[in-house]
């Protein structure tokens, strides 16, 4: 059945985008961007993007070069917020061919965005064959008819009703700034929105079918059957292997009310009750209250957990921008606005998170504050005020373990957008670039601070230093962030254990093995661990698996375990796996020929840390433990858990105490 989606957005440089990011990822091409002096990839398609790029018949032919084009939109923006692109996603009718769904975008783009003198970037996906969809990146500034970029916008004068011109305080002709396309305009977009509408039912009756959308909402359409989310391709193949994603629930459920009218009026009569009665009241003081709404002025939003990270990230940009503008120094006068403006945030968040502490305890007095990071607290209780509704244990404990999975890519994403995250790979990347520095200074002759001479350079060679700086500062500060996360994990686990006797690379390690080990990281295993292999699936599971890496095939992939799956996705993670394979005697062989023939493989990619270098090497999860937890400090880390529980026992005692005495009274 055809479904109305049509979702609009933009892509901004002040919100730490890549316009050239975003372009390799829609259309899984590998694409360079000068601005920022990187290679964007990203891998794990299966089916590859239908793509094409539509241009206005002035535009220069250079807009049919995906790479170059964006890059061009790059140069082309100066402002470090810069509004690089528009962006739709479109869902495509899947009563149609793929020709036809093809067809159908083109004709779309063509006639509403590339006739209006935008250059259109399509990309179909198709990994779900239910859920087939188009990606739409769209130019912001006009063509000229000799080729040059035009303006976004143009100074409109304004004037009093007798027809002379306003004037400011300063006696100068008053005026405001309005588009120069039109492109912006609210009316605008609704016309797209209905436009689409209107080419897919007509594309639909053209081929036979009755159905037909609508860009209205089910409320103006009189309907009260409630409408679908889309649920997108991560959701669809969530579902497929067994696991809950909110998303595809929700539309069983939607689907489900939606069988009878009847019904759904009395489901959604009790829903609205349910909601009533379980609805989360912000648990702020007046105080806080008020200092919110002051740090909301100076920061200038709206101030929740999602727009301190969008601020974080800015203001990484803007510090590392001015780094590497002014060649490793920061301006006294910039450096007091940043410092200030991290203080508003810092606030802000503190204020966010004791009062997440409070509905955390109101709300889950089951969840276990010790063993769970600030992260994830804010991510629980951000879903439980968005959502208006506490989850039951099931859904908290799939909230907590998503936000684990994903805490350090959150974390680093402020200062880079590295896939593969490692504390080795980014020292080597901080070396790498800080030799590149080193060689600039040798080879021209010049010190860094001698900005004149370096500004006197071709613009090339002064680029090529500008990114080595931006590199050094955005891995270091990426390098503290790893430090610090690995410690605060390893004293979740063990509160005890001296974390700073342990290398960066040994945390690492030891961080490995608490996210694959998980509760089976026990007393009782460490104490067993000379003796007995830790195990965490069956050699039965381990062999399907291997046989689904070694094939490739979709119809042994859906024979695996989904936790295999999922760890698979991650290289720390795939290498515990593979060291578990190998501790298995009936298939090490196996294991070993799949290592082979990946060392042997000629594309080297930096998921290759894991895979070929020196420093780390496949070998039995026996092995690797009895490395990570030596005898020297196998120890320690048992007192540590002792110490642990020990304090939990004391704890309880006070807590039991003051029972007895409350009964008492």
């Amino acid at each position: 059945m055809a479904i109305y989606h049509f979702s609009m957005g933009i892509i901004s440089r002040g919100k730490g985008q890549s316009v050239i990011a975003a372009a390799a990822y829609r259309s899984g091409e590998k694409l360079y961007s000068d601005y920022y002096g990187k290679t964007n990839v990203y891998f794990g398609r299966e089916v590859k993007p239908d793509t094409l790029i539509l241009k206005p018949k002035h535009a220069p032919d250079w807009c049919l070069d995906r790479e170059r084009l964006w890059n061009e939109v790059e140069k082309a923006e100066k402002q470090k917020n810069a509004q690089l692109a528009r962006e739709f996603t479109v869902a495509l009718p899947v009563e149609l061919s793929e020709e036809e769904q093809k067809s159908l975008i083109t004709e779309f783009c063509q006639t509403n965005f590339v006739d209006d003198g935008m250059v259109a970037d399509i990309c179909i996906h198709r990994d779900d064959q239910g859920n087939p969809h188009a990606h739409v990146m769209l130019t912001m500034r006009p063509f000229e008819l000799d080729g040059s970029w035009g303006a976004k916008s143009k100074k409109e004068f304004l004037f009093l009703e007798n027809g002379e011109p306003k004037l400011t305080k300063s006696g100068n002709k008053a005026s405001r700034k309005i588009s120069a396309t039109g492109w912006d305009d609210k009316e605008k977009i609704n016309s797209w929105r209905k436009n689409w509408a209107d080419a897919v039912n007509q594309k639909l009756e053209a081929n036979g079918f009755d159905d037909r959308i609508s860009e209205k909402s089910n409320e103006d359409l009189g309907y009260k059957k409630k409408p679908t989310i889309h649920e997108g391709y991560e959701a669809r193949l969530m579902d497929q292997k067994g696991l809950i994603s909110d998303r595809v629930e929700t539309n069983k459920a939607i689907r489900k009310s939606n069988a009878k009218i009847d019904a759904t009026v009395a489901l959604q009569e009790k829903i609205s009750e349910a909601k009533e009665a379980q609805s989360i009241v912000r648990l702020l003081s007046p105080k806080e209250k008020q200092a919110l709404n002051k740090l909301s002025k100076e920061l200038k939003t709206f101030i929740h957990f999602g727009t301190l990270q969008d601020k974080k990230r800015m203001l990484a940009n803007w510090r590392a921008s001015t780094i590497v503008k002014n060649l490793g120094t920061m301006p006294v006068d910039v450096f007091s606005k940043i410092k200030d403006t991290e203080k508003a945030v810092k606030q802000a968040e503190e204020i966010l998170m004791k009062e997440s502490e409070r509905i955390l305890k109101k709300h889950y007095p089951f969840v276990n504050r010790e063993a769970i990071s600030d992260f994830q607290v804010s991510e629980l209780i951000t879903r439980t005020i968005n959502t208006n509704q506490i989850f039951d244990e099931a859904e908290v404990s799939h909230i907590l373990d998503a936000a684990a999975e994903h805490e350090i890519y959150h974390a680093i994403s402020h200062f880079v957008n590295d896939k593969y995250v490692s504390h080795q790979l980014f020292t080597e990347k901080v070396e790498k670039n800080e030799q590149k520095i080193n060689q600039f200074v040798a080879t021209h002759h010049i010190e860094l601070h001698e900005k004149e001479r370096i500004d006197a350079l071709p613009q090339a060679t002064q680029n090529e230093l500008r990114i080595a700086i931006s590199n050094v500062y955005r891995y270091s500060l990426a390098l503290q962030v790893i430090s610090h996360h690995y410690t605060e994990k390893i004293h979740r686990v063990f509160p005890e254990y001296p974390v700073q006797e342990l290398t960066n690379f040994e945390k690492e390690n030891v961080v490995n093995a608490i996210d694959y080990y998980g509760d089976h990281l026990t007393r009782e295993m460490l104490d067993n661990m000379k003796h007995t292999i830790p195990m965490r699936f069956t050699t039965d599971e381990k062999k399907v698996a291997l046989a689904y890496l070694k094939s490739k095939l979709a119809t042994d992939k859906m024979l695996v375990n989904p936790a295999i799956l999922k760890l698979l996705k991650q290289p720390g993670m795939e290498y515990m796996f593979f060291n578990e394979c190998l501790a298995t005697d009936e298939i090490r062989a196996k294991a070993e020929a799949i290592l082979d023939k990946r060392r042997n493989h000629g594309d080297r990619t930096e998921k290759d840390y894991y895979q070929n270098q020196d420093y780390r090497k496949y070998t039995s999860s026996h092995a690797f433990l009895n490395t990570i937890f030596a005898p020297n400090k196998v120890g320690q880390f048992i007192a540590a858990l002792d110490r642990a529980e020990q304090d939990k026992n004391i704890e309880m005692q006070k807590l039991l105490g003051k029972k007895k005495r409350r009964t008492r009274r």
